[in-house]
C-alpha cells in the first residue's frame, strides 16, 4: 500500500513539473513614468567601407533626468501594453510593450528600437538598442512612477 502511495506522490510531482507556467497577475503600469538616470552610448556610424573607425570615448556618457525621455502608458490589457516616449520638449514617440509571465520583465518597442527592462514596485529599469541607418545606441533609463494625475 505504501509503494502505490509513493507512486501516485511521484507521478503528481512529475505533472507539476511538466505544467504550463502560471501567469502572474500582471500589475497595473498606467500613468506617467518619470526618467530619474540613463547611461548609453551611441555613434554616427560611417558606411561599410570606413567601419574601421575606432568609437571615441565622447560616444559614452551618462546623462541627467532633464535630458532623458519620460514614459507614459496611455492602454493595457493584461500583459500588453500601449504609450509614448515623452521628449522634455513635449515629442512623443508610440511605444508598445508586452510584461513576462513573471510580472516583473518586460520587453519593448518603438519604430526604430527595441528592449527590454524589469519592474521593481514604483521604480522600472528599461534598456534600449536603437539600429537605424547611420546609427545606433544602446542605454538604460531608470524610471520612477509619477504621482497619479502628474503631467
Amino acid at each position: 500500500m505504501a509503494k502505490g502511495v509513493l507512486a501516485g506522490l511521484l507521478a503528481a510531482v512529475n505533472l507539476m513539473a511538466v505544467a504550463p507556467a502560471v501567469a502572474a497577475e500582471a500589475p497595473n503600469l498606467m500613468g506617467r513614468w518619470v526618467a530619474m538616470e540613463t547611461s548609453g552610448s551611441s555613434v554616427v556610424v560611417t558606411p561599410m567601407d570606413q567601419m574601421s573607425k575606432p568609437v571615441e570615448p565622447s560616444a559614452l556618457a551618462s546623462r541627467p533626468s532633464g535630458e532623458s525621455w519620460d514614459l507614459r502608458i496611455d492602454a493595457q490589457d493584461g500583459r500588453a501594453m500601449a504609450g509614448a516616449l515623452i521628449s522634455k520638449g513635449g515629442k512623443e514617440q508610440t511605444l508598445l510593450g508586452t510584461l513576462r509571465l513573471d510580472g516583473k520583465r518586460l520587453v519593448i518597442a518603438t519604430d526604430f528600437s527595441a528592449g527590454s527592462g524589469e519592474l521593481n514596485g514604483d521604480t522600472m529599469e528599461l534598456c534600449w538598442v536603437d539600429l537605424i541607418p547611420n546609427y545606433i545606441a544602446t542605454s538604460c533609463t531608470v524610471y520612477k512612477r509619477a504621482p497619479a494625475g502628474a503631467k
